[in-house]
């Protein structure tokens, strides 16, 4: 008993001395809400990704195979995760699920390029 009543007393002693509270510590598991800047970083990739989304069908030349799509796909598989970013509830989820979206937008755009690379060098007629 005598030991829990110095602990507690060190403890509290301690958080004055160093003007802490427990508000300054959430728990681990609890979860944070989006903060502005957040949730503004999202919509501007939002639109930036409407943007390409846009563009993507003049850079696959309006020839709608297979792989020539890849990027309108890996788009708006990007949007979607996109859209996922403010409704999770977890930090590290959040994040993770912007980075795989950041991942899948750079891929669609490098297929752009590699799709206005071929319509400009073979050209679309001979493939």
């Amino acid at each position: 008993m005598t030991d829990l009543l110095t602990r507690e007393y060190w403890i509290v002693h301690i958080q004055r001395e160093t003007h802490v509270t427990d508000a300054a510590f959430p728990s681990a598991g609890a979860p944070l809400e989006a903060s502005a800047s957040e949730l503004a970083r999202v919509k501007l990739f939002l639109v930036v990704q409407a943007f390409f989304l846009v563009v993507s069908a003049f850079a696959g030349g309006f020839h709608f195979k297979l792989w020539s799509m890849l990027d309108t796909a890996l788009m708006l598989q990007s949007i979607g995760l996109t859209g996922l970013v403010p409704v999770l509830e977890e930090t590290a989820l959040r994040r993770l699920a912007f980075r795989a979206a950041v991942i899948l937008y750079l891929l669609s755009i490098l297929d752009m390029g590699i799709n206005v690379l071929i319509s400009g060098v073979v050209g679309w007629r001979s493939i």
